[in-house]
């Protein structure tokens, strides 16, 4: 290779970093596609080396917090930004290191899970308001927002819709509600997150090493089965959800973010589970994309309950004998 070869490799290879790091933030600026936001950042220091990611990362970060600055006065996103590059770089280690790719998702959740409680913890004792307090002002700062959205709510005549047009109304009870549901949200969000860009990842490694030194791909998440000991878990979450307000108002709580937690991993055992069986009905092209998006959008919980459902009836040896008598 000459030299004009290899300026020409260093400048594709610049651009590409380049790239990835415009598709990261405007991942990240897109709302609806920000749990891929890693994806990029991640994809860069698998392929072209941490020390060009570390680089590429943070000039998107001076990138980002100067647009959140000057078009949208609002941190928030730059603080999601910064949070989503640290996963990024954590699931990177995951695939450069061979870690196996569920110890890896647990172990960062676990990470990302304790430093969001300990920054939670340090902002809390520097503020006169508790967590609740801060939620009352806000939502009265919105205040007006909400009785709009009250209205709209009473003009469409949902049905359903008494309970949250009472929460929309009493700030107080709906930093309450908050507060209950905030906790599940969090934990499925951070694992769904690490989930989905890791299976990316190593989908992306797999390909550009054409199988070649890979011990683990993306296949290996497919075919994730929870122990079945985790099934005690679930039984006493269940438990707590349905009657722990015997024993005190944040029982049933407990037991029902325990609950969602664990369903999380379920849905990926389900979610595997599914694409076997599109597999096994020789589903292929748009439509089977389409499936997939449809399932996972309407019938996640439905996923959730077949992966559970699995340990006993073993879907995937079922469709496999049946594949081998035909």
């Amino acid at each position: 290779m000459n030299q004009t070869d290899i300026q020409l490799e260093n400048s594709s290879g610049l651009g590409k970093l380049i790239m990835m790091g415009v598709f990261s933030l405007l991942l990240c600026m897109s709302i609806l596609m920000s749990v891929f936001t890693p994806y990029p950042i991640g994809l860069s220091s698998v392929l072209y080396g941490r020390l060009k990611a570390s680089l590429v990362a943070f000039v998107a970060l001076i990138v980002c917090y100067t647009l959140v600055g000057s078009m949208f006065q609002d941190i928030s996103i730059f603080i999601f930004f910064a949070f989503s590059i640290a996963i990024a770089f954590g699931l990177a280690e995951v695939v450069l290191r061979e870690v196996n790719p569920i110890s890896g998702i647990i172990g960062l959740g676990i990470l990302v899970t304790v430093f969001s409680s300990m920054v939670v913890f340090i902002s809390m004792s520097s503020s006169d308001k508790t967590i609740k307090g801060l939620l009352i002002s806000e939502f009265e700062k919105i205040q007006p927002l909400l009785e709009e959205q009250k209205k709209k709510m009473q003009a469409s005549g949902e049905k359903g819709s008494f309970e949250v047009e009472a929460l929309l109304s009493q700030p107080e009870l709906l930093a309450e509600k908050v507060l209950a549901e905030a906790p599940s949200y969090f934990f499925i969000g951070v694992f769904v997150m690490l989930w989905a860009n890791l299976f990316l990842l190593l989908k992306s490694n797999r390909l550009v090493k054409k199988m070649n030194n890979c011990k683990y791909s993306e296949t290996y998440l497919l075919n994730f089965k929870m122990p079945d000991q985790v099934i005690w878990v679930v039984i006493a979450s269940l438990i707590l959800a349905l009657w722990g307000d015997q024993l005190g108002t944040w029982y049933p709580i407990v037991g029902m973010t325990l609950l969602k937690t664990v369903g999380v991993f379920y849905f990926f055992q389900g979610f595997g589970i599914y694409l076997t069986f599109l597999d096994f009905m020789k589903l292929t092209g748009f439509f089977r994309s389409f499936l997939v998006v449809i399932t996972v959008l309407t019938a996640s919980q439905l996923l959730a309950f077949i992966g559970l459902a699995d340990m006993f009836v073993d879907f995937k040896k079922l469709m496999k004998r049946k594949q081998d008598q035909d």
